[in-house]
């Protein structure tokens, strides 16, 4: 795997629709993705990755999914 070099100041970690749905027990689609979510280890590596983010100093910008409506 090569490593670049990143500004700091231009550089950030997008997290895309982090919903609890999906990754938590509970969650409306829970029940089909459990296996998936928990053989991947989904939850402690998006942990793992926050922190690492938050460490180095890097903007975290979270994007919600919503549904387009009129006007959007």
């Amino acid at each position: 795997m090569a490593y670049g070099t990143y500004r700091r100041g231009a550089t950030g970690l997008l997290v895309v629709d982090p919903y609890n749905d999906f990754i938590s027990d509970g969650g409306q689609v829970w029940p089909r993705v459990r296996e998936v979510v928990e053989a991947n280890g989904c939850v402690p590596h998006m942990i793992q990755t926050l922190t690492a983010a938050r460490s180095a100093g890097l903007r975290i910008f979270f994007v919600p999914h919503h549904r387009w409506r009129p006007g959007d």
